[in-house]
């Protein structure tokens, strides 16, 4: 494989209500490679795949964040040689923009590529980086419209009340799924307190977090505690199977929400935190340092984990299955 087999091209321009971009992804080389769509935007706004600045000062990413399982065959388009693809976004979509001013819109994902070899044999393939941004003076951003998240109403008789923690309300589902996460929610409140009390300088942490300073240990203890905080001093919701929900989807979130988004393949797991897979606990615990932790996703899997935990510790401390690995092996 050439070192830069796909590359991308962006293009955006202002219209009365929106900020509209396109993104082109071309073989040059003279082989067929296989391009992963996930964490890319063509497969829609589902992913922070750009970083969006104004004046040179970030914007937060208001989209959603989709736990999943790993890759499959049918995420990866076949691109031949010179075949380019392209797709479409609303920026604003998944941005607030809510001032006049310089914007700038980088491209934020690694690309995941493989070869026909490499996709035969199932083999993971390779990681191409991608430097490409765009740089556009917007003007009356005031008729722009805003991010907006799926609604969440509230069904009578769906409030259950968890002694100690919180308040719960459940949107949809049988009564054993909502049984199934009542009860891997109850386990919450105790776990982030008894977790975030054995963050120190040992094996455990630096495994999953990497080099310990005083700093990104403060850091984890934070995320912890606004967890708890989180679901102890706000009523929060569990959406069981909303329509946007994938096959291949566990859960999904928003940052600063109060909703967790319950997709199918989570029943599938047993309730408790165990070291040889998912659980209902983990996902929940990862969901939520999404949403009151203010995490990412730069990681999934152990092995992936641990090699960030090592080559990127500042980033191992604001990732969320990082934040689930090592709470459901500290409890």
């Amino acid at each position: 494989m050439g070192a830069w087999p796909i590359s991308v091209d962006m293009d955006c321009h202002q219209s009365v209500s929106f900020l509209g971009c396109s993104f082109g992804f071309l073989n040059a080389d003279d082989d067929e490679y296989y391009l992963l769509q996930r964490n890319t935007p063509l497969e829609g706004l589902n992913s922070p795949f750009v970083q969006v600045s104004l004046n040179e000062a970030p914007l937060q990413y208001e989209g959603r964040y989709v736990y999943r399982t790993p890759p499959s065959k049918d995420e990866y388009i076949l691109l031949k040689p010179g075949q380019r693809v392209a797709a479409s976004v609303r920026i604003n979509d998944i941005f607030s923009l809510h001032s006049d001013g310089l914007y700038d819109i980088k491209y934020n994902k690694p690309l995941q590529v493989l070869s026909k070899d490499e996709m035969g044999l199932g083999m993971k393939g390779s990681e191409v980086e991608v430097s490409e941004s765009v740089s556009i003076y917007l003007e009356n951003v005031h008729l722009f419209s805003s991010p907006v998240r799926e609604p969440v109403g509230q069904e009578e008789g769906n409030i259950v009340h968890i002694e100690s923690c919180t308040l719960a309300v459940y949107i949809g589902g049988t009564k054993k799924e909502r049984s199934d996460t009542t009860a891997a929610h109850k386990k919450l409140c105790a776990g982030f307190d008894k977790v975030k009390a054995k963050v120190r300088n040992d094996k455990n942490y630096t495994t999953w977090f990497g080099a310990h300073t005083a700093s990104r240990a403060n850091k984890v203890k934070g995320v912890y505690q606004k967890c708890r905080d989180g679901i102890s001093q706000n009523t929060v919701t569990y959406n069981i199977k909303p329509s946007n929900c994938k096959s291949n989807w566990y859960a999904y979130t928003y940052h600063n929400s109060r909703t967790v988004f319950l997709c199918n393949i989570y029943f599938r797991d047993p309730v408790a935190c165990r070291t040889s897979g998912t659980s209902k606990e983990g996902t929940l615990v990862h969901e939520w340092t999404h949403a009151f932790g203010l995490t990412e996703d730069y990681a999934y899997g152990k092995t992936n984990v641990k090699n960030l935990a090592k080559s990127h510790p500042d980033r191992a401390v604001d990732n969320a299955e990082t934040y689930e690995f090592y709470y459901c092996r500290s409890k």
